[in-house]
C-alpha cells in the first residue's frame, strides 16, 4: 500500500460528460486520499482556482460527441500538474488517437482495478517530486508529465508510446480491440473485482515490451520478392515484406509478432516504418539502378491500419519527404480485410487512390469469394492465392479458377498477379492464360534489400 496520506495529495476528478465514477472515488476514499469531482466547466475552473491538486483524472465525453471546452482549459493548466485521460471502455484505437492529436499523451484505460490505481497515481506523484527535487532535470520530467502540449509530429514511435500505453493498464484491452476490429458487441459488464479482470501473462508482457523496444531501436527491415511482367519475363517490382531481426534471437517468423502486433495496435507505427523503409528503398532503385524502367515495390495493410483515418496521409507525407513517385509505391489489402468494414475500408482505398498509389486485392478467392463485392472496391490489381497456383498442371479445377479469376480481372479492366509460381509448368500455364504479372520462388525468395538490388543488376529473364 502508498503512504498517500503522508504526500497530502489532492486529486480532480474532472468529467466533460455525466459519467459514472464511483467505483473511482470507491478506491480513492477507501485508501484515504483527498478528491473532489465536477463536471461543469465553471465549477472545474473555480476547484482548481482554489486548491493545489497534485492530480487530475479527465474524464472525456463519449465517442462520438464533443468536449464542452473543460479540456481546453485542462491542456494548459497540464504544464503545471499532470492530467490523466480516463479513457472509456469503448473508446477505440483511432477515438485514442485523435485524442493524441489534441494533445493528450498520458492515459488510463476503464475499467481500471484498485491495484492499477494506486499505481499510476504513485508512479505520476513520483515523477513530480523528482521534478521538484532536481532543478537539473526539472525541465525534462516536466515536458514528460506535460500532457497538454500540442503535438507537432505524430512519427510512428510516438504512436507506438502511445498505444502501448492506452492498454497498457486495460484489463480488457484485447475485448476492446476485438470489437473495434470485428465490429461484434463482445465487452460485458465488468465490475472491478480481481475475479472478472482478465489479466496479461508476464510472458506476455515481455513479448509486447520486446516489440516496443524493437520498434525504438529500429529492429525492423524489408524483405522483396519480386514480381515478374510475364509476358517480358522480367522483374518489374517486388512485394515488400517485414521482417524483425531482434539481436538476440535473430529473425523472429512473421506469424509470431504480426499478431501481437494487430492485437495492441503496435501494426500502426510498425506500419508507417513499413512504408517509409520501402519508399527509402524505391528511390535508391529508381535513380541509382533502374532508371530506364521504373521498379515498384507494393506494401501490405492489415485490417488494424484501416481504423487509422490518417494512414493515407502519413503516407503522403512519407511519400513527400522522400521525394518518391507515389505510383512506384502500392499497397496489397486482403479480400477478408477489405469486407470487416466496407464502408471505411472504401474511403481509406479511395485516398489512397487520390494520392495515385494502385492498390491490390490479395488473396483473391480465398476469403468471401462473392463477385458481386467486387465492384465496390477500386482495386486495381487482383493477386491470385498461391493455394490455387500450386495445384495448376495437377487438378483441373485449379486451372479453371485461374483461368476464370484471370478472365473476370481483364473483363474488370484489372491487372493479374499469380503468387507461388514454382514450376515452369505453372508459368507455361499463366503465359497460355495471359496472365500479368507472376511471383513465386521460381523467380526468387524474398530476399533482403541488398540481395533484391544484386538481383536488378543482374536483370534476369525467364
Amino acid at each position: 500500500m502508498y503512504d498517500n496520506r503522508m504526500n497530502d495529495i489532492q486529486i480532480l476528478i474532472a468529467k466533460d460528460a455525466e459519467t459514472d465514477v464511483s467505483s473511482i472515488q470507491e478506491i480513492l476514499a477507501s485508501e484515504g486520499y483527498i478528491y473532489d469531482a465536477a463536471t461543469e466547466f465553471e465549477e472545474i475552473h473555480k476547484k482548481i482556482q482554489e486548491h493545489h491538486y497534485s492530480i487530475i483524472f479527465y474524464l472525456p465525453p463519449p465517442p462520438g460527441r464533443q468536449p464542452r471546452g473543460v479540456w481546453a482549459f485542462l491542456k494548459e493548466y497540464s504544464l503545471h500538474v499532470p492530467v490523466l485521460f480516463c479513457a472509456p471502455a469503448d473508446y477505440t484505437v483511432q477515438d485514442y488517437y485523435l485524442w493524441l492529436e489534441a494533445g493528450m499523451e498520458r492515459y488510463l484505460s476503464l475499467p481500471v482495478t484498485k491495484a492499477q490505481l494506486l499505481s499510476i497515481i504513485h508512479a505520476v506523484v513520483t515523477e513530480k517530486n523528482s521534478a521538484s527535487c532536481d532543478e537539473n532535470e526539472a525541465e525534462k520530467i516536466k515536458l514528460r508529465l506535460s500532457c497538454g502540449r500540442q503535438i507537432t509530429e505524430i512519427t510512428p514511435v510516438r504512436l507506438g508510446r502511445l498505444i502501448s500505453s492506452a492498454f497498457d493498464n486495460c484489463a480488457h484491452h484485447q475485448q476492446v480491440l476485438k470489437k473495434t476490429y470485428k465490429k461484434t458487441h463482445i465487452i460485458e459488464e465488468m465490475s472491478l473485482s480481481t475475479g472478472s479482470v482478465s489479466h496479461r501473462t508476464r510472458e506476455r508482457i515481455k513479448h509486447e515490451e520486446e516489440l516496443m523496444a524493437a520498434i525504438e531501436n529500429k529492429e525492423f527491415e524489408m524483405f522483396y520478392q519480386p514480381i515478374v511482367l510475364l509476358g517480358e519475363g522480367r522483374i518489374s517490382g517486388f512485394e515488400a515484406l517485414v521482417r524483425w531481426r531482434n539481436p538476440q534471437k535473430g529473425y523472429i517468423s512473421p506469424t509470431k509478432f504480426i499478431p501481437l502486433a494487430e492485437e495492441t495496435g503496435l501494426i500502426l507505427p510498425i506500419g508507417l516504418l513499413a512504408v517509409e523503409m520501402t519508399a527509402t528503398q524505391l528511390v535508391e532503385w529508381n535513380e541509382g539502378v533502374r532508371k530506364d524502367q521504373p521498379i515498384t515495390a507494393s506494401v501490405n495493410l492489415s485490417t488494424v491500419q484501416f481504423i487509422n483515418p490518417h494512414l493515407a496521409d502519413h503516407i503522403q507525407e512519407i511519400v513527400e519527404e522522400k521525394k518518391l513517385n507515389a505510383e512506384y509505391l502500392r499497397f496489397e489489402i486482403t479480400e477478408s480485410a477489405l469486407m470487416t468494414d466496407m464502408e471505411n475500408a472504401n474511403i481509406m482505398l479511395l485516398k489512397l487512390k487520390s494520392h495515385k498509389h494502385k492498390l491490390y486485392m490479395d488473396d483473391f478467392g480465398t476469403g468471401y469469394s462473392s463477385l458481386s463485392y467486387l465492384r465496390h472496391f477500386p482495386v486495381d490489381v487482383l493477386k491470385i492465392d498461391q493455394s490455387f497456383v500450386k495445384w495448376m498442371g495437377v487438378d483441373e479445377e485449379s486451372d479453371t479458377i485461374v483461368k476464370t479469376i484471370i478472365e473476370l480481372a481483364h473483363n474488370l479492366r484489372m491487372e493479374v498477379v499469380a503468387e507461388g509460381i514454382e514450376t515452369e509448368e505453372h508459368l507455361a500455364l499463366l503465359r497460355e492464360m495471359n496472365c500479368d504479372y507472376g511471383q513465386g520462388y521460381l523467380f526468387s525468395k524474398p530476399v533482403d534489400a541488398q540481395s533484391a538490388t544484386a538481383l536488378l543488376r543482374e536483370n534476369p529473364v525467364w
